[in-house]
């Protein structure tokens, strides 16, 4: 498996996270931050720019700078110019599984 960045996440992205998730209302900050980790690795990227990177899984939208997760937005509506991209994308349930494993999330 190749090397990806970990990602860190702020308390302000931790609590939006757990409000609008679906079943992670009681999950720990660092279980969150694990998850999204995950996410972010099962992810589409569909900006990869200077100041950010933006990426979607499923319906879930992450915005990320300079390693930390700063944006968080569940059912956010897909811009038109990413949308058939964001539409087509699958979990890759097998890798999914194995970043679970790694990561320690149950």
């Amino acid at each position: 498996m190749l090397n990806y960045e970990w990602y860190t996440l702020p308390d302000y992205t931790y609590r939006k996270y757990i409000s609008s998730v679906k079943n992670n209302e009681f999950t720990t900050h660092e279980q969150a931050e694990r998850k999204l980790n995950r996410n972010l690795r099962l992810a589409i990227k569909t900006f990869d720019g200077y100041l950010h990177e933006d990426f979607w899984y499923g319906s879930l939208y992450l915005r990320c700078k300079n390693g930390v997760i700063i944006t968080i937005e569940n059912k956010k509506k897909i811009p038109e110019k990413v949308a058939s991209k964001v539409k087509s994308w699958k979990l890759n349930a097998e890798k999914y599984n194995k970043l679970n494993e790694k990561f320690g999330i149950y």
